[in-house]
């Protein structure tokens, strides 16, 4: 008798729990119980239903950290193991595209926040492992009256501006980027487009929120290291420790925002040392 494969409804209760619980014991080893009220070990295709629903809902990579808390089989850890490997190649070349965006726009006084997936590749301190984040682009706010200088930064740097879809965003890719490469959700080589919103806003059932002055009123300067994507901290010698003036330091570029926005209204911290 064919056992009743997995509902998309209980693979999304399966992963809740399974992520919910990460910080505590292992549990038992997942089981599905049959018409018969008896448990039996997940089949191929109670997993495919599983990782497609977790696939759909960006949390597939957080599974590969917790192999024994769910007794994944080897099957299943192999290919989670393989779409980090490849995730983390696609983060690596958005965050070079990143700097360079940032660095450009520096040059052209253009102020830009990075925020969503792209907020997490600049902030490592709040998310120590953004190879584990899927990223299907890169997200910028920018001031609409900067919009023109910002075209002209990213037509610069190879990309091209496609027709527009949606009143929420401008979007630019690289003509040799338009294609999908495979449905591998994090293929390097699978489009990396860039958005570039000019407000932080939606719109739902009537009602708007719009958090587009407050994410410019509290955004705040930071320094980052952009060379090689490798992040050093370095500390004024007049600041106390833990200062929050003295952050991470790029290629002489001031970050600012609490998701990042560039600065040059202040002058770069020149303090020496490493914390």
């Amino acid at each position: 008798m064919n056992q009743a494969t997995l509902s998309r409804a209980t693979a999304v209760s399966r992963l809740m729990r399974w992520l919910g619980a990460a910080a505590r014991p292992p549990a038992p080893a997942p089981q599905q119980v049959d018409a018969t009220g008896a448990e039996r070990p997940f089949s191929l295709a109670d997993w495919t239903v599983i990782l497609q629903e977790a696939v759909r809902h960006g949390v597939h990579l957080l599974l590969a950290e917790h192999g024994q808390t769910i007794a994944a089989p080897d099957y299943v850890m192999r290919w989670l193991a393989a779409e980090t490997a490849a995730n983390a190649r696609r983060n690596d070349l958005l965050a070079a595209e990143l700097s360079a965006i940032l660095v450009g726009a520096a040059a052209a006084q253009v102020e830009l926040i990075p925020f969503k997936g792209a907020h997490f590749l600049l902030e490592r301190r709040s998310y120590p492992r953004p190879e584990v984040r899927p990223l299907a682009d890169l997200d910028l706010l920018a001031r609409p009256g900067q919009i023109p200088a910002l075209r002209k930064v990213m037509q610069a740097l190879g990309y091209s501006e496609e027709s527009r879809v949606t009143w929420k965003h401008l979007s630019f890719i690289k003509p040799d980027n338009r294609q999908l490469a495979s449905f591998s959700a994090g293929d390097p080589n699978n489009p990396r487009r860039v958005e570039v919103h000019s407000a932080l806003a939606e719109d739902f059932l009537g009602l708007r929120l719009d958090l587009t002055t407050a994410a410019w009123v509290h955004s705040q300067p930071m320094e980052m290291e952009m060379e090689r994507w490798k992040w050093t901290r370095h500390r004024c010698a007049c600041c106390r420790p833990g200062c929050s003036s003295c952050t991470w330091r790029p290629t002489r570029r001031r970050m600012c925002g609490s998701a990042r926005r560039a600065c040059y209204n202040r002058p770069i911290c020149s303090g020496s040392g490493n914390n």
